[in-house]
């Protein structure tokens, strides 16, 4: 026996998500993931978010090498710093230094941040989705959790055989 009121069992035909790499992820499960590794998560779903957006745009780099390294240099020694403080003594040279790492830690994580929102408005740019504003206060405030809230949100769109092609700038 059919059931009438049961849902198609076939998806519609001629949408694509606006940009598939781009994973929409439970809000909640972010802000938790942020929790549990005492703020590091940010910076996985930075790399993850911008290897996403580069394989949108294949020649060009929502972060260069060089700020990777740099991101990675900084993460590992406010880990190192952290960890260092439980087993040496204070002192004001060791406090002074960690405060200068853990400000350098989230001056690159917020810059990193825009340049997502830059490679996510150049995603809806060139899909042509119609206007979708990305809030700068927003981004600057609630950084990957505003970023990841507007991915979710990203509406599907009539199916094109070119989304890909080439860098809108």
């Amino acid at each position: 026996m059919v059931d009438p009121y049961a849902p198609p069992k076939s998806e519609v035909e001629g949408t694509v998500e606006v940009a598939p790499d781009l994973k929409r992820r439970p809000l909640w499960l972010v802000v938790l993931l942020a929790v549990v590794t005492l703020g590091y998560y940010p910076f996985v779903w930075l790399y993850v978010t911008s290897r996403a957006i580069n394989a949108f745009f294949p020649g060009r780099r929502v972060i260069s090498p060089l700020w990777a390294a740099l991101a990675v240099v900084v993460v590992v020694a406010d880990l190192v710093l952290f960890f260092a403080m439980f087993v040496i003594p204070i002192s004001q040279d060791l406090d002074e230094l960690e405060r200068l790492v853990t400000l350098t830690f989230g001056i690159i994580g917020l810059l990193w941040a825009f340049r997502v929102r830059e490679g996510v408005a150049a995603i809806v740019s060139r899909t042509g989705i119609g206007p979708y504003p990305l809030s700068g206060l927003a981004t600057f405030f609630l950084t990957i959790y505003y970023l990841q809230y507007k991915i979710n949100r990203l509406p599907e769109k009539p199916l094109h055989d070119d989304l890909r092609d080439s860098d809108p700038g």
